[in-house]
C-alpha cells in the first residue's frame, strides 16, 4: 500500500501590519498625523490603535501587542501598553488595540508601535517558530499623535472711557491722556 502525502509545509508568510491611530473620534491618515489639541499640559485620554492585518497564518492564535511611545528626538519611551488575542483569518482583516486612560501631554509626538505574533509555534518549511510580524515606524503618520495645546484667544478691542474730575466730581477739560506701550505712546488725546 502507497503511504499517503505528507502536506506539504507552508512557508513563512511575509505578515503584514497597517495603522490608524484615533483619540477622541479624530484620526491620523497615511498623510497626515493626528493632531489633538489639549485643554491643559497634562491630560488623560484613551488612544484607539485600529491594526489591519494581512498574511498572517489563518486558523492560528495570535496576540496582537500595542506599544504606545513617546518620541522626543532618538529618546523612544513606552508610556503605555495593550494586548488583545486573537484567531487570524486568510486575506486582509483588522483588530483594536486600546489604551485606556493614558496621560497625554503637550507638545509631544506619540507613536504606537505593534507587534503579532503566533501563540504556538508553526512548522514552517525552513523550520519551526513562532510567526512574528512587526510595525515599528516612527515616521509613519498614521500611527502618529502630535499634541499641542490650543492658544488662548486674544482679547478684541474694547471701548474705553476716560475722565479727569476735580476734588468737587466736576470733569476738568484741556487734561493731556498718554497710553503707552513700553517707551512708545499709542495713543494720546486731550479731555473735552
Amino acid at each position: 500500500p502507497e503511504k499517503p502525502e505528507k502536506p506539504e509545509k507552508p512557508e513563512k508568510p511575509e505578515g503584514k501590519l497597517k495603522t490608524t491611530v484615533s483619540v477622541d473620534d479624530q484620526s491620523a491618515t497615511d498623510k497626515s498625523e493626528l493632531n489633538l489639541e489639549l485643554q491643559g499640559q497634562k491630560v488623560r485620554k484613551t488612544v484607539v490603535d485600529k491594526v489591519e492585518y494581512s498574511n498572517l497564518m489563518a486558523g492560528n492564535t495570535y496576540k496582537l501587542t500595542g506599544r504606545l511611545m513617546k518620541i522626543e528626538g532618538d529618546q523612544e519611551t513606552e508610556v503605555s501598553k495593550s494586548e488583545v488575542t486573537f484567531n487570524a483569518k486568510a486575506g486582509t482583516n483588522s483588530e483594536t488595540v486600546t489604551f485606556t486612560n493614558v496621560e497625554l501631554e503637550s507638545g509631544k509626538k506619540y507613536v504606537v508601535y505593534e507587534s503579532a505574533v503566533s501563540e504556538h509555534e508553526i512548522d514552517f518549511k525552513e523550520g519551526t517558530a513562532k510567526h512574528v510580524v512587526k510595525h515599528e515606524d516612527k515616521n509613519d503618520k498614521a500611527q502618529t499623535i502630535i499634541t499641542v495645546t490650543p492658544k488662548p484667544e486674544k482679547p478684541g478691542e474694547q471701548e474705553v472711557h476716560f475722565s479727569k474730575i476735580n476734588v468737587g466730581g466736576e470733569e476738568i477739560a484741556g487734561a493731556k491722556i498718554q497710553i503707552k506701550q513700553g517707551d512708545t505712546v499709542v495713543a494720546n488725546w486731550i479731555s473735552e
